[in-house]
């Protein structure tokens, strides 16, 4: 048939009935049943078209029944030797010119899901939309459907785009997660059900979507399956400008495969349509988004991203950088152009895979309202990632993501990424801290423990309480949450800032200069005036405090230390334990100390008046909180007196336990003991 010229397509006549017999007799395993009289009745009622050679040899017919509201294909026969030349889709385009002179909207027809032309229709733009059981025992039937450009009816097969809402078409992967999987990786794809966007976003499909359901296998998927993309709107596309854009997809994308043609469909269908956007979670297509978008004017998203970009829309204070040192550092939840330029190699572990931690992050990211995203940015550069979900109803804090760059400070800002959590759990009054297993990279667990966590049946799990309790009773709220049982030296730390009521720790009141305070405690504060450039100091979990040696006698190691910020905003302001005091000379004690210090050498030299030989102290301390509320000067006066003390605040003092137990609960906002 090469070589020979376009066939001709005419409408048959009664006197075409044998050659359209001897084809049908040749084909009669993949046609469907035609009673006795019928085929005479078709072609006398101009109901058959058919394709001829120059020399009048029928090469194709198609036989067809005109109703009211639709046209049904009976029979679409091509002969062995003109298979694959184009004559379905040369007869078809006559069918639907007819329809639209009968101004008939649709096209339907039943096709066995085991005859080879199955496959063929949705080349000639026919979608899936039903199916029944077949006579054959064990068969099925599928009713393929063509809407007929030019007269589309809307009701039944597209409905008009919303102008008050974000519309995107959803990818075959997205479909099927949203109504059939529970598996990890298919919680992105459904944050687009989250409540928060149903005024702000619309879902669509394309009709292709039942075409990417028809390859389902199960009788049963199918079904359910097109029952719920009937209940998605469809959106309505040009089908000459859907060929278009598939002819130049076709130079972009893969065609290997029926999947990859029906993303190409789809993908076309979209760019013809009043749809600009496009939902996948195919790798390969988000990245040459870029080019397809120049290509065909549509935007390729994965879902996490214009969740994020929605949730910014509602909610952009959210989305506001909260400094932590100065202008260098600060917390900022993730937005949708961070999500472009993520490293995600550098934050996994040596043996973890990438995909997994994918999977992590768009959960976390595709569930705002659930999930705070937030990272920490040095100079515009993301060194942490934490996903925290705040649980004050019920006294916990969950943390779905703890990670840090892999590079030189990864410990560091690993340790801190931990520590800021405990910190969050006591402004929130969250006394419980579940770490899920898959939250934390695998060398992290060290870190975690030297900061209280222990492993539980559900990942980490740490108590973090600002209570006054006793030792029996901690333990046994440490067995309520699946931890085993700690020492009774160092359960205070393990579940720090608790206070034991039967601890025998002595408690110290510590002077410190307001400039000091800031750079040491205040991580919320974005001033200029701070000690110290260098960003750790805030990081640490372990620092230092230097003064002249005085009072040495006094003071011993371990101890609670209540830490008191002198000068005109006069408060306390926060507590610590205090692990080891050091004496020695000045330059001794600032070369083993300069790390953990905000200290510069200047400061250490003036402190002792220039001296190099006056001895100096060092309290090593760790486990520091900020107290949620302060306690004012006039307040610790108050306290003082009515526990009958003398108040020392010029240098370091005892306070009584009875006393500490007051300033603490005072601080935290706590009520009576247990």
């Amino acid at each position: 048939m090469k070589g020979e010229p376009a066939p001709s397509v005419v409408t048959l006549a009664c006197t075409d009935l044998e050659s359209v017999e001897a084809l049908r007799a040749h084909n009669t395993g993949t046609l469907g049943f035609l009673a006795e009289g019928a085929l005479s009745h078709y072609l006398a009622s101009d109901g058959g078209l058919g394709s001829k050679t120059q020399d009048g040899r029928l090469v194709a017919y198609l036989l067809f029944a005109r109703h009211r509201s639709h046209i049904r294909i009976i029979h679409l026969c091509v002969s062995d030797e003109a298979r694959g030349a184009g004559y379905a889709k040369i007869l078809v385009n006559r069918l639907k010119d007819i329809a639209r002179q009968h101004e008939v909207g649709v096209i339907k027809l039943n096709c066995r899901r085991d005859y080879p032309a199955h496959h063929m229709w949705p080349k000639l733009g026919f979608v899936p939309l039903s199916e029944k059981p077949a006579k054959a025992s064990g068969r099925r039937l599928t009713q393929w459907c063509l809407a007929v450009e030019g007269y589309r009816e809307p009701d039944l097969f597209h409905v008009a785009v919303s102008d008050e809402k974000v519309n995107a078409v959803i990818d075959a992967q997205i479909f099927f997660h949203l109504h059939e999987s529970d598996a990890d990786q298919a919680m992105a794809s459904k944050g687009l059900q989250a409540d928060f966007l149903e005024d702000l976003l619309q879902l669509y499909i394309t009709d292709e979507m039942f075409v990417e359901i028809d390859r389902a296998q199960s009788d049963i998927r199918r079904k359910i399956s097109r029952g719920i993309a009937h209940s998605f709107p469809q959106v309505s596309h040009d089908p000459d400008e859907a060929m278009q854009f598939a002819s130049v997809l076709s130079g972009i994308l893969p065609t290997a495969t029926e999947s990859q043609i029906s993303d190409i469909r789809q993908l076309a269908k979209t760019a013809a349509s009043d749809v600009g956007i496009f939902l996948t979670l195919d790798q390969g297509l988000l990245r040459i988004a870029d080019r397809i978008e120049q290509a065909v004017a549509v935007r390729i998203l994965s879902p996490t991203r214009i969740i994020v970009q929605l949730d910014e829309f509602t909610d952009p204070d959210s989305y506001v950088s909260v400094p932590l040192s100065g202008s260098n550092l600060a917390w900022r939840k993730l937005d949708h152009e961070d999500l472009a330029g993520l490293q995600a190699d550098h934050f996994l572990a040596p043996s973890e895979k990438k995909h997994h931690f994918h999977t992590l992050l768009n959960d976390s990211l595709s569930q705002p309202k659930r999930w705070q995203t937030q990272g920490i940015w040095s100079e515009g550069d993301l060194v942490a990632l934490r996903a925290i979900r705040i649980r004050p109803g019920m006294g916990r804090i969950t943390v779905n993501l703890c990670r840090a760059f892999r590079g030189p400070d990864h410990r560091l800002f690993t340790r801190f990424t931990i520590a800021s959590i405990l910190h969050e759990a006591v402004r929130s009054g969250c006394g419980e801290i579940h770490l899920l297993p898959h939250g934390v990279a695998p060398d992290a667990e060290d870190e975690l423990r030297s900061l209280g966590f222990a492993r539980s049946v559900h990942g980490f799990v740490r108590l973090c309480l600002t209570e006054v309790v006793s030792s029996d009773c901690l333990q046994r709220r440490l067995h309520d949450v699946g931890c085993p049982e700690v020492d009774l030296h160092a359960i205070e730390k393990t579940c720090s800032p608790v206070v034991l009521t039967d601890s025998s720790l002595d408690c110290f009141m510590i002077p410190i200069k307001s400039g000091y305070a800031r750079g040491l405690f205040d991580t919320n504060l974005a001033g200029d005036d701070m000690f110290g450039a260098e960003p750790g100091v805030l990081l640490r979990w372990t620092n230092v405090y230097y003064r002249r040696k005085s009072h040495h006698r006094m003071l011993r190691a371990p101890a609670r230390l209540l830490w008191y910020e002198s000068g005109s905003n006069a408060r306390v302001v926060a507590v610590s334990h205090l692990d080891a005091i050091h004496y020695g000379s000045p330059k001794e004690m600032f070369r083993d100390h300069r790390r953990l210090g905000v200290l510069a050498w200047s400061d250490v030299y003036e402190m002792c008046s220039g001296s190099k030989v006056q001895d100096v102290m060092v309290l090593r301390f760790s486990h520091t909180y900020l107290f949620n509320r302060p306690v004012l000067l006039e307040e610790l006066r108050s306290l003082y007196a009515e526990h009958g003390a003398g108040l020392v605040l010029q240098s370091p003092s005892i306070v009584p336990k009875a006393l500490f137990l007051d300033i603490f609960q005072m601080g935290f906002g706590g009520r009576g003991r247990s």
